[in-house]
């Protein structure tokens, strides 16, 4: 399975670096502060989440943007800006399937970090889903069924029950008679 990471974007990086690892421990973090280590972050991960902190020192929230758009389209971004305004910084146009998420003003640390553990642990979920969807979509129905025994009511109900728990992240144990 691919890494599921968090792209750290901030001017002040190097000065909570520390702490936010501390804090976000169960995931690989990236911390980038300009475009080419922005790039350089958004294309080491397969999967992940990205966080940004305005304002960000000789770079354009709306580049960034543009730039998560291309590399990372389905990464949920949460964008945190220190100043205390009304107006969110302006979406690309080809960034409308971006999922991005605002914080204003003065937040604390552990705060921004609940909330970007919360986001990769729901894009660590998707990822599995389809991951369990194209190990579906890679095993024929003929394929994953020829190795099943019986044609009666009873395997057609596991083959049923196989077929809807597939996709999801769970274990399953199947129980029955020999």
């Amino acid at each position: 399975m691919s890494e599921v990471g968090i792209v750290w974007i901030a001017s002040d990086h190097p000065e909570t670096s520390k702490q936010v690892s501390d804090q976000l421990a169960n995931f690989h973090v990236l911390f980038a502060a300009d475009l080419h280590e922005i790039a350089a972050a958004l294309e080491s991960l397969d999967d992940g989440v990205v966080f940004m902190r305005l304002p960000l020192a000789g770079v354009i929230a709306g580049d960034v943007l543009t730039l998560i758009h291309s590399l990372r389209p389905s990464a949920p971004v949460l964008i945190h800006d220190l100043a205390e305004r009304a107006q969110p910084p302006t979406r690309p146009a080809a960034g409308k399937n971006i999922s991005v998420y605002y914080m204003f003003g003065v937040v604390a640390l552990d705060k921004i970090t609940a909330m970007l553990q919360s986001l990769a642990e729901a894009q660590f979920s998707v990822q599995f889903g389809r991951m369990a969807e194209n190990l579906l979509q890679q095993t024929s129905h003929e394929g994953w069924r020829a190795s099943l025994v019986g044609d009666s009511p009873a395997m057609q109900h596991v083959v049923e029950q196989i077929r809807l728990v597939a996709p999801r992240g769970s274990t399953v144990l199947i129980s029955g008679e020999t």
